[in-house]
């Protein structure tokens, strides 16, 4: 909000959310809103009998894969296709259309099977 406010934006709604960071939204998973925001409204979000423990600690993985990607650190002894099937699984639980749109686009799968 504070960078929309800087730059002299009009403080739309869309702005306001496309400025949040992913953190922000692995965040609203955590144990200190389970009573107040996943009971009542972000269980809805996802597939059914997923717990916000486990919706937690798998968007949490991925948040971290993000930060050492954003921040330039070492990723090339991670498991590629581990993190590539994580991704691909959150996509699913969201929205089922981005995930199939991301496997037809993205050559990840096929770039690592010719690895040695």
């Amino acid at each position: 909000m504070a960078r929309i406010i800087r730059t002299g934006d009009v403080e739309l709604h869309g702005k306001v959310v496309a400025e949040l960071t992913f953190g922000f939204w692995s965040r609203l998973l955590a144990r200190h809103y389970e009573s107040s925001l996943w009971t009542h409204a972000l269980r809805h979000a996802f597939p059914l009998g997923l717990s916000r423990g486990v919706v937690y600690d798998r968007f949490d993985k991925l948040h971290k894969l993000r930060n050492r990607v954003a921040h330039y650190e070492p990723v090339l002894s991670m498991h590629h296709l581990t993190n590539w099937y994580r991704i691909l699984e959150k996509l699913d639980w969201l929205n089922s259309d981005y995930r199939a749109m991301v496997e037809d686009l993205c050559t990840l799968p096929e770039v690592a099977s010719r690895q040695p």
